[in-house]
């Protein structure tokens, strides 16, 4: 006997009705289960007196020169020395080379089937001068934050590590003097890698690092582990004077901002750190970043109205600089901060309508692609990820693509393992402090930070 329409469709209701209740008691079931199971705190163990005072005397003393590209080659100079003064077995097992006043020391004895390592990092100098002091247990001074502290711990692990024995790693450091005025030294030594044909299993450069429960809005620490790198662009909108061109422009600016061209998105890329971070946070947010193909736009919301800095990656940000004029034409500079599925080709196709309507053309000054993301099971990745939990222990980890670093793009070129990631652990009022331009840096992530490096050296091993 066959069933009425009316029968078939109460069926198609009951099987469909059982299905959405299996895939909302699924997605209950994960947001329950996929958490961190508890809160992390960072605790620094009590070092030795003798140790904190040995490392605080060795950097006070590299801190108070200033090297900065707004003064001659001089202190340079002096910094070098005093370098050669405080790590003799880095300068005599280390051949080093000069390339337009950056270095690159690389470990003389090569290490067959040893993996290649690069460890890079910058000295800089703000034209502002900072006393150089210490207090409350922290060291403060220009590039506390910035550059000579992280310099200090790679230098100091490289040291201690030789005064042991050989090192495992076929290990090059780079010290590059790129700052606020001079980018090239990076890219310099990358053409130089090119043409010796040096390639490397990993490459360590400063970037991402441990941040405090506050910065991202969570309970926990977390160490976040850059793997990648979003574009930058700054593109310069003009139009000629006549015809009313400074209202145009300012009416072409106005209509960017007035109708949000760029939208949120949650792509591959960003997938993967929102799944780790969301492991922190409260139940309904958990059940919104797991569940994306049921919530993915209530999980976007949530993240432009609480997560500020993670909605960097889902939205592309700008900044608009002031309207200027010439002889002939007005024109604006916009700098576009790109989200992980944004290029600079899809700003220009966002905006043509609007170009069109106000008689608006455009000029690329900067063009800067998103940098290749490393892979999570990357031998490299595993390691850096593996010596942060050993070293600094009550923490979680997550790889993040990070923004807002236009420059850390070129070692790319020489290895498909490049992490931008720093072990030296600055609280959230420390972070606040150095962008105010007052750097200081606690003595005791500078011991951890020598731990870490020195765990990356005796582990590491090519398999």
């Amino acid at each position: 006997m066959f069933l009425s329409i009316g029968s078939i469709i109460q069926i198609f209701v009951i099987i469909a009705l059982f299905l959405v209740v299996l895939i909302l008691v699924f997605s209950l079931f994960r947001a329950i289960l996929i958490r961190n199971k508890e809160i992390k705190i960072i605790k620094f163990d009590s070092s030795d007196q003798n140790e904190i005072d040995y490392y605080l005397k060795k950097l006070f003393e590299l801190i108070e020169i200033k090297t900065s590209s707004f003064e001659d080659d001089e202190a340079y100079h002096v910094f070098r020395e005093k370098l050669k003064e405080q790590f003799p077995n880095v300068h005599n097992y280390f051949q080093k080379e000069k390339i337009k006043g950056n270095a690159i020391f690389t470990y003389k004895e090569k290490i067959e089937g040893a993996p290649n390592i690069l460890l890079a990092t910058h000295v800089d100098y703000k034209s502002k001068f900072q006393e150089t002091r210490y207090e409350d247990e922290e060291l403060f001074g220009n590039c506390t934050f910035d550059g000579k502290s992280l310099l200090f711990t790679i230098f100091e692990a490289v040291e201690r590590s030789l005064s042991i024995g050989k090192l495992k790693v076929n290990l090059t450091i780079v010290m590059t003097t790129d700052d606020t005025t001079t980018k090239d030294g990076a890219s310099s030594i990358v053409r130089h890698f090119l043409k010796k044909g040096k390639f490397f299993d990993l490459v360590l450069e400063e970037g991402s690092g441990i941040v405090d429960p506050i910065f991202l809005g969570l309970k926990s620490y977390y160490a976040l582990i850059g793997i990648g790198v979003t574009g930058e662009a700054i593109v310069r909108f003009k139009t000629n004077k006549v015809s009313k061109g400074e209202a145009r422009l300012k009416e072409f600016v106005k209509s960017i901002e007035d109708n949000g061209v760029f939208k949120a998105k949650i792509d591959r890329k960003s997938y993967k750190p929102l799944k780790e971070i969301a492991k922190d946070m409260s139940f309904c947010e958990r059940l919104y970043f797991n569940n994306l193909f049921l919530f993915r736009s209530y999980a976007k919301k949530k993240i432009n109205e609480e997560y500020l800095k993670l909605s960097k990656l889902l939205k592309t940000q700008i900044i608009y600089g002031e309207i200027t004029e010439n002889h002939d034409e007005c024109y604006v500079d916009l700098t576009f901060e790109l989200s992980t599925h944004t290029d600079t080709a899809d700003i220009i196709l966002a905006l043509a309508n609007n170009m069109e309507k106000y008689a608006v053309e455009y000029e690329i000054i900067s063009n800067k692609e998103s940098s290749k993301v490393t892979r999570v099971d990357d031998v490299g990745y595993k390691v850096i990820n593996k010596a942060v939990k050993k070293v600094f222990k009550n923490l979680y980890t997550a790889p993040i693509i990070i923004t807002q670093i236009s420059e850390k793009r070129y070692f790319d070129k020489v290895s498909d393992c490049v992490i931008r990631f720093s072990p030296l652990y600055y609280p959230h009022q420390a972070y606040k402090d150095a962008m105010a331009g007052n750097e200081h840096v606690p003595i005791k992530s500078i011991i951890y930070g020598i731990r870490f490096f020195e765990e990356i050296l005796n582990t590491y091993i090519r398999r």
